[in-house]
């Protein structure tokens, strides 16, 4: 079974990358790392689901999931977990798939459901 830390990191940095407009990827130039699957890939796909449910009451159009961001972003995670610390990727923007408009991170730790997870992330200050 996947440790709650492990399962938090790896889902809040999927969450961070895994949410990029549709249309704007390209194919990566080598093969990407593994995406989330089971249990933390659940998680990913609920948190998606309630930003989509927020940016649609903002009047904003719903966001599509990248697996090559997500891929990139579950690596990260599980170095994360391996060092049993969480800190920013400074690395991500070089290896996130070129042809992406924007990316950024955010990061929690702890949370028991992609819900709580969410509202921690809504609710903290910095940028949207």
């Amino acid at each position: 079974m996947t440790s709650q830390r492990t399962l938090a990191a790896a889902l809040l940095a999927a969450l961070a990358t895994l949410a990029s407009l549709a249309g704007t990827t390209a194919p990566a130039a080598a093969a990407p790392p593994t995406p989330p699957t089971g249990e933390e890939a659940a998680w990913a796909e609920e948190l998606l689901a309630l930003l989509d449910e927020d940016r649609r009451a903002m009047g904003l159009r719903s966001l599509e999931a990248s697996p090559q961001m997500g891929a990139v972003a579950h690596a990260w995670s599980r170095h994360q977990a391996a060092e049993t610390r969480m800190h920013a990727n400074p690395d991500y923007r070089e290896q996130i798939p070129a042809g992406h408009t924007a990316a950024a991170e955010a990061l929690a730790w702890g949370q028991r459901s992609p819900r709580s997870m969410y509202t921690v992330l809504s609710q903290a200050a910095g940028p949207r």
